[in-house]
């Protein structure tokens, strides 16, 4: 298991107006560090501050609409410690109400194991689906040695900047799949990242062609699809978003 006195955890406030830095220096101590920006600076700018002050042999980013299901950081520990050249572990995720209810499960399509780098199996699938198969961040975990290399979200994808640093992280080792639950994510109205993907689906595919031109040449399996295949499966995708948005 997991040493507890081992886990060192940073919570940092994004200016938030509803009581949760009242909160968060209550819960002040030894093991938790709490940090207030001055002004609100984004989401991913707020991630690549997270990332700028996590040190250790893993590191693992919790939003603050998500929770970590009992005994993930011990999976994620057991899961770097049997797999060493793992730069990236990614488990199941699942939805919730605010009452804590299950309402979906996401990131269960790639099977369990360890994966070789690259993040070819991962851009494969985004061909085939137009969509990530990884966890949010999250329910995500990296080593600590390949966010060295990889210090920051880039600021010029605001939709899917996290699906893209994984991607760069695993040039530098390889993606172990968990079969078990790494995140819940609380689903409510006024969430950021639906509101941007209802609303934002031209933006989405734009983004996603991007990701796949940086992240070339792909394997010949992967390339073997061809281009118009890609826009095709892309396109699909962001017409489905769109008609969710519209049908709201």
């Amino acid at each position: 298991a997991t040493d507890q006195s081992a886990v060192r955890v940073i919570v940092i406030d994004n200016q938030s107006d509803d009581g949760t830095w009242n909160r968060i220096e209550e819960l002040r101590g030894d093991r938790i560090e709490a940090l207030r920006n001055p002004a609100n600076i984004g989401l991913f700018p707020n991630l690549n501050r997270c990332l700028t002050l996590a040190t250790g042999p893993w590191v693992t980013i919790l939003c603050s609409d998500d929770r970590l299901p009992p005994g993930t950081a011990e999976a994620f520990s057991r899961g770097f410690d049997a797999a060493p050249n793992a730069a990236v572990i990614s488990g199941r995720g699942r939805f919730i109400d605010e009452r804590g209810r299950l309402i979906g499960i996401f990131a269960q399509h790639l099977p369990a194991g360890e994966h070789p780098a690259g993040g070819d199996l991962i851009l494969a699938w985004l061909l085939e689906s137009g969509g990530n198969p990884l966890n949010c961040p999250s329910g995500m975990a990296f080593r600590g040695a390949a966010v060295t290399k990889e210090t920051s979200f880039t600021l010029d994808l605001p939709l899917t900047a996290d699906f893209e640093y994984a991607l760069r992280l695993l040039r530098h080792g390889s993606l172990l799949v968990l079969d078990r639950p790494t995140t819940e994510m609380v689903r409510h109205p006024g969430q950021m990242s639906q509101r941007l993907i209802a609303t934002w689906g031209v933006v989405f595919l734009r983004e996603n062609l991007r990701i796949l031109r940086r992240h070339g040449p792909l394997s010949k399996a992967v390339r073997g699809r061809g281009s118009r295949a890609v826009i095709a499966t892309l396109a699909a995708f962001a017409a489905w978003l769109g008609m969710r948005a519209l049908c709201r």
